[in-house]
Order: structure tokens, then sequence, then C-alpha cells
């Protein structure tokens, strides 16, 4: 299990090669991000990461999602990438959660907006966000993604 992030990552995974070291390897969602398999020109392929929302990709996006990637780029003038979907989704979750707390917002009305959300999804394609007041976690669930040559891809949507 590699706690790791872009070039750590990367790093890691061929350093340990290069000493021999063959074992699979996985990397918690800090480190999943198109960078470590593109970089890394095929040096992390097999490389394993845990995620919660899939990378977007144009080519498999959904209409939807490739709509928003192609908007991103237009805005932003670069690709929609992993850690853009997270802030997206955040936001979009944070507007859900303001527009049932109503005029006036404060902490309060926030907190219980946000603790009343259940069965969130979006277009990215992540597990669905549930919380209450005794739970603020989101979801348990994740799924797993591994690197083949250059790229990222998906062996299962949702684990729990």
């Amino acid at each position: 299990m590699l706690g790791t992030v872009i070039r750590e990552t990367i790093g890691a995974v061929v350093t340990a090669r290069k000493m021999g070291w063959k074992v699979d390897m996985l990397v918690s969602g800090a480190g999943y991000t198109p960078h470590v398999a593109f970089l890394a020109k095929g040096a992390t392929h097999g490389l394993y990461a845990s995620f919660q929302v899939p990378i977007p990709y144009a080519d498999t996006a959904s209409s939807d999602l490739k709509a928003w990637m192609e908007k991103y780029k237009a805005n932003y003038d670069a690709d929609a990438n992993i850690q853009a979907a997270y802030g997206y989704r955040a936001m979009s979750l944070f507007a859900v959660a303001a527009e049932q707390a109503g005029h006036h917002i404060d902490s309060a009305k926030l907190t219980a907006a946000l603790e009343s959300i259940t069965g969130y999804t979006d277009m990215f394609g992540g597990p669905a966000l549930s919380f209450s007041s005794t739970s603020h976690v989101g979801t348990t669930q994740g799924g797993l993604a591994q690197i083949d040559g250059t790229r990222w891809v998906t062996l299962f949507d949702i684990l729990e």
C-alpha cells in the first residue's frame, strides 16, 4: 500500500521494480491521477489504485460528462482531470445543501441540510453519497483501478 502522490508513486514503483521486488502495489486515491500513468510512460503498468470517482477520459465519457469536459476545456484551456471532477462534485453537493438550507443560511441550517442528503449521485459515476446526524462519511464504497500501459482502467466500479 502506497500513501504517495504523483512523483513519489512513480518513484516508489520504479525503484521497487529495479530492486527486483515483484509484488502487486496499491496506491491510495491521492496517487490515482492520470499523471501517474502517463508520465511514467509504462513504468507503473499494473499498479492498482482505490478511488471514489473514476478518472474522466473523453473517449469513454457519457454525453453529460463529455459536455462538462468540453466546457471545462473552453473555460480553463486545460483538460478536465480527476482533481477537477472532485472539486466540481464537492461544490455541486454544497450547492444542493445551500439551496435546501434556504435564505439567511447559517452553520446550523447548512449542517441540517447536509445531514438530510441521501443517495446523492452525479455525472462522474462514483458511489452515491449519504449523510446523517451520526455519519458525515458520505460513503464507505469505492472502486478499484489498474494502470494498463499509460492509462487507468476501472476493474470494479463500486466495492463495499
